[in-house]
Formats: C-alpha cells, structure tokens, sequence
C-alpha cells in the first residue's frame, strides 16, 4: 500500500504553524509576530514517556514519532500541532521515490 493510502486511511489533521517575526517599530521597540498555518495529514506513533522529579514535577516528555505528508512542507523551527497538542520539531527525514518526497518520518517534542 503507498503511503498516501495509508496516511489517508490511518491519519490525523497535523497543522503546520510557521511562525513569521514582522517589521521592527523602532518607537515602540516591538515587532509583531504573525503566524501561517498548513494542515496535512500524519500519523502519530505512540512512544511518549513522561519523565518526573522525585517530588512529582513532570520534567519533560520524550520524544513521538510522526509521518506526515509532504504537501505541507516542513522546517525544523515550526510548531505542529496534533490534536490539539503543540509539539516541536527535533528531527526531520525525507522518505523519496526516484528523487520525489512521499513522506516526512518526524520526531517530535511535546
């Protein structure tokens, strides 16, 4: 089965957030910070582990594996966000026929 057929039959909405710093405004010392969304389609593959202090404080969460469709496009300093979740990007492989990207294999951190 190709991967398009298993991410359409498998798959979840992944919205791509690229995030855009505006003008700087010298009289006010700010720039704004606007923000494009992409929606595609991944698949998100189960290997959370969350990490606590001794007294119970969650640390950090370990890394998730996602497929994703090469439609949207992808960098390492977008935010995706899965279900409501935002994650960033730790690493990103391009999965390519005959030169062509079919598909991202992404690891994720929430």
């Amino acid at each position: 089965m190709e991967a398009h057929a298993l991410l359409a039959r498998f798959g979840v909405p992944v919205t791509r957030r690229v995030n855009t710093l505006g003008a700087y405004t010298p009289s006010t010392g700010e720039a704004v910070l606007s923000y494009v969304d992409k929606v595609g389609v991944g698949y998100l593959v189960g290997e959370k582990k969350s990490y606590f202090s001794e007294a119970g404080t969650l640390i950090r969460e370990s890394l998730n594996r996602l497929y994703l469709s090469p439609e949207v496009g992808l960098d390492l300093s977008d935010t995706l966000i899965i279900g409501g979740r935002s994650y960033s990007v730790e690493s990103v492989d391009t999965v390519s026929v005959n030169g062509v990207c079919v598909l991202y294999n992404v690891v994720l951190q929430r």
